[in-house]
């Protein structure tokens, strides 16, 4: 395990137990705690699916929408051959599923 992620273990024990003593009500501090929690996992509801996952699964239609939104966030170009590689994906999915 890195530095930075041991480290951000400690801040959060730290951040809890400072938390804790400042809610004393049990209850309460589970409801703050879950509530953080809630706010948190709501982006993975609207992410897409990883890349790999979708060749994995055979959906080259939305791998292809996938890697385009990718290239156009972090302004990059795709290669010219991109749209004939999901074509021929598109044709012989065992070649997807075993890439």
């Amino acid at each position: 395990m890195s530095p930075k992620r041991i480290m951000l273990f400690y801040v959060g024990a730290i951040g809890g137990a400072v938390l804790a003593y400042f809610v004393r009500n049990w209850r309460y501090l589970v409801l703050i705690t879950g509530a953080y929690w809630l706010v948190l996992s709501l982006p993975l509801f609207f992410m897409d699916r990883s890349p790999i996952f979708l060749l994995q699964t055979g959906n080259i239609k939305e791998f292809s929408r996938v890697v385009k939104g990718m290239a156009k966030v972090n302004k990059k170009t795709l290669d010219k051959n991109f749209d004939k590689f999901c074509d021929h994906l598109i044709e012989c999915p065992e070649e997807a599923k075993s890439k």
